[in-house]
């Protein structure tokens, strides 16, 4: 999966258009999955990014519910520069470790509980971190997302 800016990628790498697409392409041919494509949220000068595509897309299904991911930024455009993750992280996008997609609208400087739950037996197969809970309006950076470790005893 890439989120790549949509007028670049479609106009041949002339044109940039500020909307980024997220798009899922085949490893082996190098091709594009699906057309019907979204397109990736964030907020001006976010340092975090939604990009949304379907299950399907990616081939996954409820018999088939498990991927590895990582993530690869590259500011091809201005300065080249790169940045990316070593390490990779497994999830189940029909039944995670964690729960997780809540989501709350607050009012400025109001509080909230966010319920989850562990389901441990997916815990062994996707180990999940804990949970990041991500606030759009906040700072951009390290401020931006709070990053809560779980350690679950059994």
């Amino acid at each position: 999966m890439v989120a790549i800016d949509e007028g670049f990628i479609f106009s041949g790498g002339f044109e940039f258009d500020g909307n980024i697409a997220a798009l899922v392409f085949d490893l082996t041919t190098g091709e594009i999955v699906d057309f019907n494509y979204f397109l990736a949220q964030a907020s001006t000068d976010s340092s975090t990014i939604l990009v949304p595509v379907l299950a399907s897309q990616l081939g996954l299904s409820a018999a088939k519910p498990r991927f590895g991911y990582t993530a690869k930024v590259t500011d091809f455009a201005v300065s080249g520069a790169t940045d990316s993750f070593t390490k990779w992280a497994k999830y189940n996008a029909f039944g995670s470790a964690i729960t997780d997609g809540q989501f709350k609208t607050l009012a400025p400087n109001a509080k909230a509980a966010v319920p989850f739950s562990v389901n441990l037996t997916e815990m062994a197969l996707t180990p999940a971190l804990g949970l990041m809970v991500v606030t759009q309006d906040n700072k951009n950076g390290k401020d931006e997302a709070d990053l809560v470790t779980i350690e679950v005893k059994k």
